[in-house]
């Protein structure tokens, strides 16, 4: 070995020396957040994974700008509105760094809003259908089955009120299985077909006939059961 190739090797091993390659700086994220479309007045969840041989911290921001309180791997948005929809993304600092998850887009579809409370939205049901029962123009709807059946009125922007003298128990019952209208009589008006499995079991025991019923809308808001 030459005089000279001794000098660079010597020079090479004190830079390294005096420069050692850094660590990575930060935690590692495993997962990112994901974008999420939704409905007016639905939650929403971000959730990011990270490791690091330190204590983490979190920090969710909208944009740039960091979101007061939101110190957790996970994010819940509730009851979310236009205003909300952008861009979301996470800081994961440990005490050797800091890294920048990927942003990811939150859409809030206007169209529709998700109704949460009251006896339609929280109670078991077996099918649904809409129809404008009373032809002021806008859609009803009736609920069959379970609990939570009955004839919904359209109140336009007062929402949705049960219209609880509209039927009798068959609609509520939980064998209810489904409504069909139809102005079977021509005059002007919807009536309905309502499908119910009878209590009483079919020959053997081992199957429930089908008892249909029929309801005559009466124009005012009323029914009258016919079969």
């Amino acid at each position: 070995m030459t005089s000279r190739s001794a000098a660079l090797i010597l020079f090479a091993t004190l830079a390294l020396l005096m420069n050692p390659p850094s660590a990575q700086a930060g935690p590692t994220l495993t997962k990112q957040p994901i974008p999420r479309f939704v409905s007016l007045g639905d939650n929403v969840t971000f959730t990011v994974l990270a490791t690091s041989e330190e204590a983490m911290t979190f920090q969710w921001r909208f944009g740039l700008e960091p979101i007061a309180g939101a110190t957790n791997r996970v994010l819940t948005l509730t009851n979310a509105v236009p205003s909300q929809a952008g861009e979301y993304s996470v800081v994961v600092s440990d005490p050797t760094g800091a890294t920048t998850s990927n942003a990811a887009t939150l859409d809030v579809d206007p169209t529709f809003a998700r109704i949460l409370t009251g006896p339609g939205a929280t109670l078991a049901t077996e099918s649904a259908s809409w129809v404008d029962y009373d032809g002021d123009g806008r859609l009803d709807l009736l609920v069959v089955g379970g609990t939570g059946g009955g004839l919904y009125r359209n109140a336009g922007p007062g929402g949705f009120v049960k219209i609880v003298t509209a039927f009798d128990s068959l609609v509520t019952t939980a064998d209810a299985s489904g409504g069909v209208w139809g102005d079977y009589d021509g005059d002007g008006w919807l009536d309905l077909f309502v499908p119910v499995e009878s209590p009483e079991g079919g020959p053997g025991g081992n199957s429930k006939p089908v008892v249909s019923f029929l309801y005559h809308n009466r124009g005012d808001g009323t029914f009258t059961r016919i079969t």
